[in-house]
């Protein structure tokens, strides 16, 4: 058996504890009902350790009766309390309140009567840790009667929550139920029920019993309490630290020999109240700021979710609604072609601008529409490239002659360099080389408010690739507009650019499409008034 001295200090740490235990808990959510029992709980063992160490070390028979008979007492509230609690937890289950005044008052009357009449304890004789306790066994029986039906009757209420239980809760009830039963049948049983009894008469080992619940089934309950209120651990074990840092130091003023010792100690203790309490709200604050960054970066995860059901959403619909408007808009350019070439009569000298506006208004929504479905199958990857030998010189020659009626409408020159060659090869989709040059004549047209756009197709010096370039006479770009070009919705802000009309996707259609065909494209050349040349690079092909 351990010496005395070492059995007090014992004795004082399960009290300072199930105190910090129950008051750390209680400080992160006082407002649980669940808590509230918990703590209720953790103070009635503190309170029953407390006795345990006055029946041992007080001086006189008298009042170590008095605090024998008060550990009877706080024996039996432990049973109560961890009755009360399993009511609570996990379940919360409904209590008649006349059967609950029943059981408040009956077991007043019960604990005064332990107290105030030798019903249990008759009389205790000897000095500090060497006592002899005399009983009356019929009381005795009585109490251990009341102590077992609210320990046993709370054990059952766990293993049937137990056996109901899933997942989480069901190990976190596995753990309690097995802690109670060690704990508090095993260990707490032998050491404070049956060695004690009228039998046995052995009052050694009375400190066991609270060790052993601080050890065992008070940090199983906290844990499964805190876990079940979605308490933060962290904050909980800080506060639990700290009040028990709090109640040693003060325990220790005891323990002075002297007043100027008394004041230092006194010191050390508020001191170290004031550090824990600082500590206390510090891990508070870090695990507020943690607890808001997760659950911003949680929203911001939805909400990214949400955006991408939108996006699919939105080029679902930009796709359904391209193909629909395709084919009335493709029927709409064969009529007014038809009409430009008197198919159906000369057509009246005054209608002739008209239906010239009118086809040219037509290509600009087929340029958009074409975009649009192109926007569709690249966000949903659904873009194939056949790539093989494109006469790039021919494509680029009916390209021009397809949109010279618009460069004409708005006064613009539109040329064709080729430099002798009559025909250039490239490696490429021959329908997505004519998508890309398409584009970058309509922005060349849409952005030079006059003067000349010239196409010109040329071999690079080593004749490995084809260079195919768009250049106007418009308002150019300033440095800082180059780089930006490229990118999906993007469009040049500026005076000159206000009323041109655009979406944006042009141009990050021709440089998807040219990557995809292994090729480059890039500004060789731009400047505020001064125009822009637009250069696509692509592998060489042969015929």
């Amino acid at each position: 058996m351990p010496s005395s001295g070492i059995i007090l200090v014992i004795l004082i740490g399960v009290i300072a504890f199930d105190l910090g235990l129950g008051a750390g808990l209680f400080a992160a959510n006082r407002n649980s009902l669940v808590v509230q029992k918990f703590s209720l709980f953790t103070l009635s063992l503190a309170f029953w350790t407390l006795t345990i160490i006055g029946f041992f070390v007080s001086y006189g028979d008298l009042l170590a009766l008095v605090w024998m008979r008060l550990a009877y007492v706080g024996g039996l509230s432990v049973a109560i309390t961890f009755w009360y609690f399993v009511i609570k937890f996990p379940r919360q289950l409904k209590l008649n309140r006349w059967i609950n005044a029943a059981n408040l008052l009956t077991l007043a009357i019960f604990f005064w009567i332990i107290i105030a009449t030798p019903f249990i304890v008759r009389s205790v004789e000897g000095g500090p840790w060497n006592r002899t306790v005399t009983l009356n066994p019929a009381g005795w029986y009585v109490f251990a009667s009341f102590f077992l039906f609210f320990f046993l009757y709370g054990h059952a209420i766990l293993f049937v929550s137990y056996l109901r239980s899933k997942g989480l809760e069901r190990i976190h009830l596995k753990y309690i139920v097995t802690s109670v039963f060690i704990g508090g049948e095993i260990f707490g049983t032998y050491f404070n029920l049956i060695l004690p009894s009228p039998l046995f008469l052995n009052w050694n080992y009375i400190w066991v019993g609270p060790l052993v619940t601080a050890a065992i089934i008070v940090p199983s309950i906290g844990y499964a309490v805190a876990k079940y209120q979605l308490l933060n651990i962290k904050v909980v074990a800080t506060e639990i630290f700290v009040t028990v840092s709090v109640i040693l130091a003060f325990v220790d003023t005891l323990l002075y020999r002297g007043f100027d010792e008394l004041i230092m100690r006194l010191t050390i203790a508020f001191g170290v109240t004031i550090l824990g309490v600082q500590l206390v709200r510090s891990v508070n604050r870090e695990v507020q700021r943690r607890e808001e960054l997760q659950r911003l970066t949680t929203q911001l995860a939805e909400a990214n979710v949400h955006l991408k059901e939108l996006d699919e959403a939105k080029s679902d619909f930009i796709s359904i609604a391209s193909h629909q408007l395709r084919t009335p808009v493709s029927v709409i350019k064969g009529y007014l072609a038809l009409f430009m070439d008197d198919a159906y009569g000369r057509m009246p000298v005054k209608a002739r601008p008209k239906v010239r506006s009118m086809f040219v208004m037509n290509e600009r929504l087929v340029q958009l529409i074409n975009n649009l479905l192109n926007i569709s199958r690249i966000e949903k990857k659904k873009i194939e490239f056949i790539l093989g030998p494109t006469n790039v010189v021919e494509l680029a020659r009916n390209i021009v002659r397809e949109m010279a009626l618009r460069a004409r409408e708005k006064g613009i020159e539109l040329k064709m360099k080729v430099a002798g060659h009559k025909a250039l090869f490239a490696n490429a989709d021959e329908s997505k080389l004519k998508e890309v040059l398409a584009n970058l004549i309509d922005n060349a047209i849409k952005y030079s408010p006059s003067g000349t756009v010239t196409i010109s197709v040329d071999p690079d010096a080593g004749g490995a690739e084809v260079l195919l370039r768009v250049a106007d006479t418009g308002i150019g770009l300033k440095p800082d507009q180059v780089s930006k070009l490229f990118n999906k919705y993007y469009r040049v802000e500026s005076p000159e650019t206000a009323t041109i009309a655009g979406t944006g996707l042009g141009l990050y259609v021709c440089d998807t499409f040219v990557r995809g065909m292994g090729g480059t494209i890039f500004i060789e050349k731009s400047a505020p008034g001064k125009g822009t040349t637009f250069t696509v690079s692509l592998p060489a092909g042969k015929k």
